[in-house]
């Protein structure tokens, strides 16, 4: 993280991150940095490639969100995430 930081020139930020009602929902942990990255940065972008999805008060780029919509879209046939799925709490994704 500190190398990230200092490669974009940013100061670590502190924000705050509902991540007990996230993961709840989820149902599985997010990876400590990932929630390392999230405090730091909040929503956004990286040269828009990386997208960075956390909790987001305007529900634009909110990580719940934007699962809900992939888990209406997401299907058993030959569809955009074919042959994964997209993860589904109680599952292994297979």
């Amino acid at each position: 993280m500190d190398r990230l930081l200092r490669a974009t020139g940013r100061e670590a930020g502190d924000v705050a991150q509902p991540w007990a009602e996230i993961e709840a929902e989820l149902g599985t942990e997010l990876p400590g940095d990932y929630e390392q990255l999230c405090q730091a940065f909040g929503v956004g972008e990286f040269s828009q490639e990386v997208s960075v999805l956390c909790a987001d008060e305007t529900r634009v780029d909110d990580l719940l969100t934007h699962w809900r919509g992939l888990l209406e879209s997401d299907d058993s046939s030959d569809g955009p995430f074919a042959p994964d799925r997209i993860h589904e709490p109680g599952t292994t994704g297979a």
